[in-house]
């Protein structure tokens, strides 16, 4: 691909595909570089080559990692303090646990903060419906993936019977994954991870099945530099039903990151209004 033009990334991504089959993170990395470098030799922001913006601004949700519930809540309380009003709370399949974990995060951040909970797969659907009268005078917002991946059917059941958003997210690792929960209105919302899905491209395309079905999306954490972060900002701002806060700050894990990094401002991401993807090497 050396030497060849940017003129065309979809062009050059139809040959990757086949080249990079079963690699989504490295095709991912080869398509935003493209659509990047497409969008600044047009003088324009990369949204516009994913079919324009539709909002100047990304609330960001963060990530309370699995800790004692008092640890988590100092946590939450912290973060809260920062600015951020939407947090998910990683669960790991102890009842009793999860809902002290849930119970004083709450209580540390007030009523003014969206709660979201992540299980990552550690429940089944019938042990989590009977669980969630527990959980739910928290004000849960919705619920990430509680079930195994491949439990489809579990998924549906809990969109059927609870009264909470659930989300697909390691369900959702393919276009026709997306399709398939769509079209089967297995849950509420969809976690489109560029990175996942394998680029810009495909990220659209799956949007695009949810926004037909009249299902939510979200942007998902993606670990990566503030590259990611702001490529991501781009894509988040074409969604046109996008209902929860997003994930865009797991760039913060990271040391001696190459990019200087969007500001947060008020728990928020704003759009800059640079060529590309918006920000360049520190």
């Amino acid at each position: 691909l050396v030497g060849r033009s940017p003129a065309d990334p979809a062009a050059i991504m139809e040959e990757i595909d086949t080249v990079l089959a079963y690699q989504p993170t490295v095709k991912a990395a080869i398509d935003m570089a493209l659509h990047d470098l497409l969008a600044r030799r047009l003088g324009v922001p990369m949204h516009v080559l994913m079919g324009g913006k539709l909002r100047d601004r990304v609330p960001l949700s963060r990530i309370l990692p699995i800790k004692a519930p008092r640890e988590m809540a100092t946590l939450a309380g912290q973060l809260a303090a920062e600015g951020y009003r939407q947090l998910k709370l990683k669960l790991a399949g102890d009842i009793d646990t999860d809902v002290r974990r849930i119970a004083e995060v709450r209580s540390a951040v007030g009523a003014q903060v969206a709660l979201t909970l992540d299980p990552n797969q550690s429940y089944d659907a019938k042990r989590l419906i009977r669980v969630f009268a527990r959980m739910e005078p928290q004000d849960v917002s919705l619920i990430e993936q509680p079930v195994p991946a491949a439990d489809f059917a579990g998924l549906a059941l809990l969109t059927r019977t609870l009264p909470v958003a659930i989300e697909a997210d390691e369900s959702a690792q393919t276009v026709r994954d997306v399709f398939r929960l769509v079209s089967e209105r297995a849950v509420d919302v969809i976690n489109l991870k560029i990175t996942n899905l394998g680029g810009i491209r495909r990220f659209l395309q799956a949007m695009r099945i949810c926004e037909a079905g009249e299902v939510g999306c979200r942007m998902g954490a993606a670990f990566g530099p503030a590259l990611l972060q702001a490529t991501s900002l781009q894509a988040a701002c074409v969604i046109r039903h996008l209902p929860y806060a997003c994930e865009l700050s797991e760039h913060l894990h990271l040391r001696d990151d190459p990019f200087t990094p969007l500001p947060v401002e008020d728990g928020c991401l704003l759009l800059p209004a640079g060529a590309g993807c918006g920000i360049g090497y520190r």
